[in-house]
């Protein structure tokens, strides 16, 4: 082995030829991604499972109600002009609140 063929004995300083299973430490943290696999940004494009903000339409698919808390269902009842509203854990109704 000398300085001409020494990389066949041995990887590179990059990992070239390496294989098999190597015992390695790291030490430190990762960098948060900001991006996903398509570029796109996490915190604009995504919407936060809690304390997020939707703008913007929001369109329900024809005959699906979707349970909004834990009380009712709402959604798209495919029926012209109208909205479904379901009782989830009681009789359906609806309540006006009166702004202070």
């Amino acid at each position: 082995m000398d300085s001409t063929n020494y990389t066949s004995y041995t990887v590179t300083k990059t990992g070239s030829g390496a294989s098999g299973t190597w015992e390695i430490n790291i030490t430190g943290t990762a960098a948060k991604a900001t991006g996903d696999a398509n570029g796109n940004n996490i915190a604009s494009t995504y919407l936060k499972l809690s304390g997020g903000t939707l703008t913007g339409a929001v369109t329900f698919a024809n005959d699906t109600l979707n349970l909004m808390g834990d009380d009712c269902y709402i959604g798209g009842i495919n029926k012209a002009g109208h909205i479904g509203i379901k009782g989830n854990n009681g009789n359906t109704g609806l309540f006006f609140i009166t702004y202070n």
